[in-house]
């Protein structure tokens, strides 16, 4: 059952922010590495219900290279290695906060655009990340129906979506809609270089966590 109480993440320092665990620093660190301006914590906003939701990062100048193409967007980004049921309400609530019917289409205008993700992709190619990011966002049974590296928090649509830096300097959320994605790769002009780089970057940030059960400091 997740979360699991009998470990406690350590707090990290980077950029002159105070993580509460390393995965977040991770992200950050991602962030940078691609040249994504962000923001950590940038605010609490109210839900219909009155509960509070604060998405733990807020990027800037993001092209959705989807259905709906569009340049310079705001996308909040939820990070979660486990999604609760608290966590899908909350999220839910804020990506669409509209009445939406079982037939009808999504309406990306209305929605407050959210990425939700987890541990950083594993795989050393594009084709390789592009491939866990396909098969996380498309699992089975996601936890609580939240689905990780998904445009359907983002634009309504289900769908995997994967950072990456194109030849021209841009960057881009690609939608992805197969495991393979080497013609995508090539139809889409990623630069590979520093796309890749910028993954392999993020993962060399340990996580530490501590083990209240043992009393030891761990890494992961």
């Amino acid at each position: 059952m997740y979360p699991d109480y009998s470990v406690e993440p350590i707090e990290v320092e980077y950029q002159g922010c105070r993580f509460r665990n390393c995965l977040e620093a991770r992200w950050a660190v991602f962030f940078d590495a691609i040249g994504i301006s962000w923001e950590y914590m940038p605010e609490a906003f109210e839900l219909p219900d009155g509960r509070l939701f604060q998405p733990e990062f807020l990027l800037h100048g993001i092209t959705f290279d989807h259905w709906r193409f569009s340049e310079d967007n705001d996308l909040f980004v939820v990070v979660r290695r486990h999604v609760t049921e608290e966590d899908a309400a909350k999220i839910r609530a804020f990506s669409a906060p509209y009445e939406r019917r079982e037939d009808d289409w999504p309406h990306p205008e209305l929605m407050n655009p959210v990425l939700v993700v987890g541990s950083i992709p594993l795989g050393d190619t594009v084709e390789e990340i592009g491939g866990s990011i396909f098969l996380e966002a498309n699992a089975r049974n996601p936890e609580n129906g939240i689905r990780k590296f998904s445009f359907e928090t983002v634009d309504g649509d289900a769908c995997g979506a994967m950072f990456g830096f194109d030849l021209d300097n841009n960057i881009h959320l690609y939608a992805l809609s197969s495991a393979h994605t080497r013609d995508y790769v090539d139809e889409n002009d990623i630069d590979t270089d520093i796309t890749e780089w910028a993954w392999s970057t993020a993962r060399q940030i340990p996580v530490w966590y501590f083990d209240k059960t043992e009393g030891t400091i761990c890494e992961n």
